[in-house]
C-alpha cells in the first residue's frame, strides 16, 4: 500500500459575512482508500469534527481563530497508520483606510465641508461607506478611483464607516 499523505488549503478565510466560517479543504493524495478524519483545536486539545467519510477530499469549517491539528487515519492499512498537519486560521481582515477633512466649510457654514477617504489595498477592496450610520448624512457622495468623498457637508463631528467586500468594517475617529 502507498503511504498516507494529504494536503490542507484554506479555501476561505474567516470574515463578516453570513457565512463567516473559514474553510479548509482536505485532500488526500496517497494512501489505502478507507480514511477517517479527525481536527483538534491545537490549544485546547477539544476535538473539532471526526468523520469516517472514507472519501478522498473534505471540506473543513472553522468558526474560530487559532492553530488547529488535523489527523488522518488509513484504516486500510497494516496496521492503521496516520499523519498529522497543522493550519492556522487568521483573524478576519478589517478594511484600512483613513479620513479627513479637505474643506471643512466652518467660515462659512454652508455645508460646503468635503470628507475624503483614502483606502489601503489590504485583500477586501472595494470599501463602502457610510458617514454617521447613513450614506450621505446630509451631503453627497462620490466614488473615484483613488479616493471617495462626502461633500456638501455642515460643520459637525462626523465619523465615517468603511466596509469590505469580505462584510468587515472599520470606523475612522470622529473627524
Amino acid at each position: 500500500s502507498e503511504d498516507l499523505d494529504f494536503s490542507l488549503v484554506t479555501t476561505k478565510l474567516l470574515d463578516c459575512s453570513l457565512s463567516a466560517p473559514a474553510v479548509v479543504e482536505l485532500s488526500i493524495l496517497s494512501g489505502s482508500g478507507s480514511y477517517e478524519y479527525e481536527v483538534l483545536n491545537s490549544s485546547s486539545g477539544n476535538v473539532v469534527t471526526r468523520t469516517n467519510t472514507g472519501g478522498t477530499t473534505l471540506n473543513i469549517s472553522l468558526a474560530s481563530v487559532g492553530t488547529y491539528t488535523v489527523n488522518v487515519y488509513d484504516m486500510s492499512a497494516t496496521p492503521v497508520c496516520s499523519v498529522s498537519r497543522t493550519i492556522i486560521i487568521s483573524p478576519e481582515v478589517e478594511p484600512v483606510f483613513t479620513a479627513s477633512a479637505v474643506d471643512n466649510g466652518n467660515c462659512s457654514g454652508t455645508g460646503e465641508g468635503i470628507i475624503e477617504m483614502v483606502e489601503t489595498d489590504n485583500g477586501v477592496l472595494p470599501l463602502s461607506y457610510e458617514i454617521n450610520g447613513v450614506l450621505t448624512a446630509g451631503g453627497t457622495y462620490n466614488a473615484a478611483t483613488t479616493t471617495s468623498q462626502f461633500a456638501g457637508l455642515v460643520p459637525g463631528d462626523y465619523i465615517v464607516t468603511a466596509t469590505g467586500a469580505n462584510g468587515c468594517t472599520t470606523d475612522s475617529a470622529t473627524i
